[in-house]
């Protein structure tokens, strides 16, 4: 009764805090929190589902500092990179910092990384998806139980959300994936015209056909695939999951439509979340031992991806780049350096592009759970940007006023 009633003071007072000094009581109110419940270090299948409990408990961006104008509503001339300041999960009054070390504005710190590096001010933004487009690969059921506080917490399998009001947890957790959603589908339409581009968040692949897991609600992968063969019916996709754990959602049997266009290539640790659930409907799957170390994760990669491309053909790749396979993750379970993801994101754009004929290709951000996350992401962007010779990125004119 003691800690359900340190839980209930809790949230009252968020309604109210917005100081130095509550900042420092809600730090403190978390320790009490994961003392009194007993809190201790999750087990390896666990850890994912733990990670963004109180990220989840925010606002759509706004507590997150960042320069980036907004976009014009003529973007053709912006390069193909999508962010906007609702990506971002900000940070809750430093409730967050005592839980875990999620980093809610780290897609903010990347667009800021860019924007210094290629002199460019402005993003493409998209609005949020529809519950029409949403419909397209979700059942409706399923969708229509996320407006239950019950349904979000059973998703992320954080007990305590089912105290928060559904409209809040729709505002400050489901908005930031609905406009990361829509982003990675227009990403993808303009890879298929400019040969790339980059959604800065996105990569949501634990979420099935009729249900969320691993905090991921909507799987806007296999939305945007879907998107696209509207007005491109053969097209044909290669999936790149590259993130530490298995994308158990991409590889859902029940969002193929009977007609084989999607391909997954999926290298993931096979120790941890979700333990291998549905790889069997993985056509290149390559389970990783716990720890391994950067030197075996880029042979394993650099041996079996071109040859999953060349067999696929894909005329579409969407590449999930997850980062939680850094050093540094406690969440990922693996080892490879903050170079070796650069020479990884490195080799996929190679393959995409290198060749005598270049393949679209889309990156997506997935995971990654450490503060030198959105520094690494920087930092590969402007690498395999440079390396690979892609369109240069200029800013445009500014609007007049």
């Amino acid at each position: 009764m003691i800690q359900k009633n340190l839980i209930r003071i809790g949230l009252i007072a968020l309604a109210v805090a917005h100081s130095d000094a509550s900042a420092n009581f809600f730090a403190r109110f978390a320790t009490l929190v994961r003392s009194g419940l007993k809190t201790t270090q999750p087990k390896p299948h666990m850890a994912k589902r733990l990670a963004l409990t109180t990220a989840i408990a925010s606002g759509t961006g706004l507590m997150c500092k960042d320069k980036i104008a907004n976009a014009p509503e003529d973007q053709t001339e912006l390069a193909p990179i999508f962010y906007q300041k609702k990506y971002n999960i900000s940070p809750f009054w430093g409730l967050e910092k005592a839980l875990h070390a999620f980093d809610g504005c780290k897609y903010g710190k990347i667009a800021a990384h860019l924007q210094k590096i290629f002199a460019i001010n402005r993003f493409r933004s998209t609005g949020k998806v529809t519950d029409a487009d949403l419909e397209k690969v979700h059942e409706k059921s399923y969708l229509a139980t996320l407006n239950n506080s019950a349904t979000i917490a059973r998703i992320v399998e954080v007990p305590i959300l089912r105290l928060f009001p559904a409209s809040f947890l729709q505002y400050s957790f489901l908005d930031p994936m609905r406009y990361a959603t829509q982003g990675t589908v227009e990403a993808a339409r303009a890879a298929l015209q400019h040969g790339w581009a980059i959604n800065l968040s996105g990569g949501y692949h634990h979420a099935k056909s009729d249900r969320g897991g691993g905090f991921c609600v909507f799987n806007d992968a296999l939305l945007a695939a879907k998107k696209l063969r509207e007005s491109n019916p053969g097209l044909k996709i290669l999936i790149i999951d590259f993130d530490a754990h298995a994308g158990n959602g991409n590889a859902d049997p029940n969002f193929q439509d009977g007609t084989k266009l999607t391909y997954i290539f999926d290298m993931y640790n096979r120790d941890y979340y979700p333990l291998g659930d549905n790889m069997q409907h993985v056509d290149f799957p390559h389970g990783l031992k716990a720890g391994i170390k950067t030197e075996q994760y880029l042979s394993v990669m650099k041996k079996n991806l071109p040859q999953a491309i060349e067999k696929v053909k894909p005329d579409l790749i969407i590449y999930n780049a997850g980062t939680d396979i850094y050093e540094k993750d406690p969440l990922g379970g693996m080892s490879v350096s903050k170079q070796g993801i650069i020479e990884r994101d490195e080799f996929v754009f190679q393959q995409a592009r290198g060749g005598t004929k270049p393949i679209p290709i889309v990156m997506i951000l997935s995971g990654g759970y450490t503060p030198e996350s959105a520094s690494i992401i920087g930092e590969s962007i402007e690498n395999f940007v440079k390396k690979n010779n892609l369109v240069p990125i200029r800013e445009p004119k500014l609007d007049k006023k």
